[in-house]
């Protein structure tokens, strides 16, 4: 397993360091899945954290009865990190779009991991929070794009009209991001009426 990781992931095992991956494997492995298999579901708790090694999955945001495709991913990315860190729902729903190889984490292996070699546990959680980083910058970057080319395009009426279409769609992928929706945000306010 140690071999064949650090031959499929050279740059991240160097990143994990010597030290620590074969604590980081020791109850790792790889599995096939087949092309069409739905691995995460959206706002479900995910029970495994998974690097690809092989394959393309795609992913998708469901709100309101529709699936948004945010894109697709293949080797060396990994899923399931979210609910792994924040111990809540995964914000996305993935899908294998052809036979993808994995390495696979069930979250007991995780929790061990942290419990009984907790610098291993340390590499890896340094390692998801610097791919959650670049997708959030990512995700900054090509946000600040699409607000630079709409101030460019046409009248204002065109602009606005596109700016709120845009302003709900960037709304519903915050909230499915984060959880939180406006409607829960005024139910879990307090009332702003004085008490008569």
């Amino acid at each position: 397993m140690l071999d064949r990781f650090k031959n499929d992931f050279p740059a991240l095992a160097g990143r994990i360091g010597k030290d620590h991956l074969p604590d980081l494997l020791a109850n790792a492995s790889y599995e096939s899945v087949p092309a069409g298999t739905q691995l995460i579901a959206d706002q479900a708790v995910t029970q495994h954290l998974w690097l690809i090694a092989d394959g393309v999955c795609e992913v998708k945001v469901e709100a309101e009865g529709r699936a948004i495709r945010l894109g697709r991913v293949g080797k060396g990315l990994w899923l399931g990190e979210v609910s792994l860190l924040t111990g809540g729902a995964a914000t996305s729903s993935v899908y294998a779009e052809t036979d993808v190889q994995l390495v696979s984490w069930s979250q007991a292996e995780i929790h061990r991991l942290r419990e009984e070699a907790p610098e291993a546990a340390g590499a890896l959680v340094r390692e998801l929070i610097d791919v959650l980083m670049a997708r959030v910058r990512a995700s900054d970057a090509e946000i600040q794009g699409e607000a630079d080319e709409l101030a460019l395009r046409g009248s204002e009426e065109v602009q606005v009209a596109k700016a709120k279409v845009r302003k709900g769609w960037f709304r519903r992928i915050m909230e499915k991001l984060t959880g939180v929706s406006e409607d829960k945000a005024d139910a879990e306010s307090p009332s702003k009426e004085e008490p008569s």
